[in-house]
């Protein structure tokens, strides 16, 4: 009798099993759009400068929107995309120049070429408000290497912050900017080494932009400090700060170093160039965390020990 009911529990997991692997799996599975139609009207009317945003609905609603495109079959030179992420629902776009184009979405390799693309005219006109630029910040200016400076602009109204872009045109090795993004009506920069350097901001679409010419001369007595005591203690697992004092030089000059990798870790894996950075203790022992002035090539070194 038991072991006929072991046959029969073995035989009833099989089938389980069995029902379970003959799932079909659609975890990835991505809907494509049937059809898409236009949001608002197909013909579109924007001032010459110009940010505009574009967009379709798709039908079924759930649709994967990676399965559209978008391109300008017309008047490529009157309006331009911002950006190169043309699979989308959506696009923004600027008007460049006065006159007419004609920008299309579609959906790549339509079961059915019914409805499978939209497309709209775009008329560009001339502005009728006066856009300008103007310089906020000295347009001549001096600094030592190291040293972190801003630069600022007004715009007119019709200009917004993400329409100035920002261009270190010559002198690269003297200055850079020190953002990744580079638009914006005032912006950070950083002095490399010795030389003159032209910066310009430029309303996109335009010609229209303020120039700035910078002079960098040799660094002032550049130093870095240790704040807090130069011994600490900590417990494993702990997470903790280490800061320095900065004069006459840039983050961007400092230089973090851990001796021992398996005692200490940065937070993010890695050190920002920063006067302050955060550590794990990942291990039991004592090392030392050096923080570097690239300008000068002194250190400033902090010891740490970690208890179980």
């Amino acid at each position: 009798m038991k072991k006929m009911l072991r046959c029969m529990y073995a035989l009833l997991a099989v089938l389980i099993l069995s029902a379970v692997f003959a799932l079909p799996v659609r975890a990835d599975y991505k809907v494509k759009p049937t059809s898409i139609s236009a949001v608002g009207s197909k013909k579109v009317t924007v001032a010459k400068g110009e940010k505009f945003e574009l967009e379709v609905r798709m039908n079924p609603r759930n649709a994967e929107d990676d399965y559209l495109t978008w391109s300008i079959i017309k008047g490529k030179s009157v309006v331009r995309f911002e950006d190169n992420d043309l699979r989308d629902d959506e696009v923004d776009m600027w008007a460049v120049k006065s006159g007419t184009a004609k920008v299309r979405c579609k959906i790549r390799n339509p079961k059915t070429k019914k409805n499978s693309s939209v497309t709209y005219t775009i008329t560009v006109k001339n502005s009728s408000n006066t856009t300008k630029i103007t310089a906020v910040s000295k347009k001549t200016q001096t600094h030592r290497v190291g040293e972190e400076f801003e630069l600022k602009v007004r715009a007119s109204s019709n200009v917004r912050d993400d329409d100035l872009k920002w261009k270190v045109e010559s002198g690269k090795t003297v200055v850079k900017i020190d953002d990744d993004d580079p638009y914006d009506d005032e912006m950070e920069f950083v002095a490399l080494k010795q030389g003159t350097a032209r910066i310009s901001c430029t309303i996109r679409g335009t010609s229209k932009k303020v120039t700035f010419k910078i002079t960098v001369k040799k660094a002032a007595n550049s130093t870095i400090t240790r704040r807090g005591p130069e011994k600490r203690t900590v417990y494993l697992g702990q997470e903790f700060e280490l800061e320095v004092y900065r004069k006459n030089v840039a983050e961007s000059y400092l230089r973090w170093k851990i001796a021992d990798s398996d005692i200490l870790m940065f937070e993010d894996g890695y050190a920002e160039h920063d006067d302050e950075v955060e550590l794990i203790a990942v291990g039991v022992g004592t090392t030392t965390v050096t923080c570097t002035n690239r300008l000068t090539g002194k250190s400033v070194k902090f010891t740490v020990t970690v208890n179980g």
